[in-house]
This record gives structure tokens, sequence and C-alpha cells, in this order.
């Protein structure tokens, strides 16, 4: 089947909020869906892209 073409990391943790309102524990929750999620699914998929001429990944 080979590596995918695309990868859709559609999930967020958005709350409404203004400026302090959110606790350290919803700070680390939103970043754990929001970032880590996205970099783990990039992890997942990378190494089977290749790298093109401009060191830019294909993802």
């Amino acid at each position: 089947m080979g590596p995918p073409d695309v990868l859709v990391h559609n999930a967020a943790l958005v709350r409404p909020d203004a400026t302090g309102e959110l606790s350290v524990r919803e700070h680390l929750d939103a970043w754990a869906v929001n970032v880590v999620g996205a970099l783990t699914a990039a992890a997942h998929v990378a190494p089977g892209r290749e790298v093109n001429s401009l060191h830019c990944s294909h993802i």
C-alpha cells in the first residue's frame, strides 16, 4: 500500500476562556491534544516519506 499521501489531524481541544482563566492542567490537556497529537501523528507517518531537495518533508 505504501506511505499515506495525506495526513489529516482533525483534533483540537478548544475552550472559551480569557487570558489567565485556564488552570495549568487545562493548558497541558490542550497542549497534549493540539500539539502533541499532531506531532505524534506526523512522527508515525514521516519515516515512510521522502524528503525533497529543499529538505522539506512532503507531509
